[in-house]
């Protein structure tokens, strides 16, 4: 079941004034109720994946946040594995249409952040700064 969301909102050319097409009216156009329910639909759908990835980055935060926070790796590494890690996991799931897959797979994702935390500790010392 797909929820559409009517979103009111001034544009930028706005002069303040009442716009049905921002605020629908009892017996307004029909033509621009339809338009902008499509608009929020497909704007859903886009943001359906940003907020997955989304969802993806703060669950693997959360696990390596400890280590960064007790200084066994720096906000950089930290930085870095949180990236690497969300990026391939939302490579295999890119269609995913919520984060559920973490109930599943939530110890797998959490595996490949430290490998990814261990690199980058590993990349330090080859390479300091």
């Amino acid at each position: 079941m797909h929820k559409i969301w009517m979103v009111a909102s001034a544009g930028c050319n706005s002069s303040g004034g009442e716009d049905s097409t921002n605020h629908p009216q009892p017996g307004g156009n029909v033509e621009s109720k339809k338009e902008d329910q499509y608009q929020s639909v497909t704007n859903n759908q886009s943001n359906s994946s940003s907020s997955v990835s989304k969802k993806v980055e703060a669950y693997i935060k959360e696990h390596i946040r400890p280590l960064c926070k007790s200084g066994v790796i720096t906000t950089e590494q930290y930085k870095w594995a949180a990236a690497k890690t969300t990026d391939k996991v939302m490579k295999y799931h890119s269609k995913a249409k919520n984060a559920n897959f973490l109930i599943k797979e939530g110890e797998k994702v959490k595996k490949l952040a430290e490998q990814y935390v261990e690199t980058a500790r590993q990349k330090e010392k080859t390479d300091p700064l």
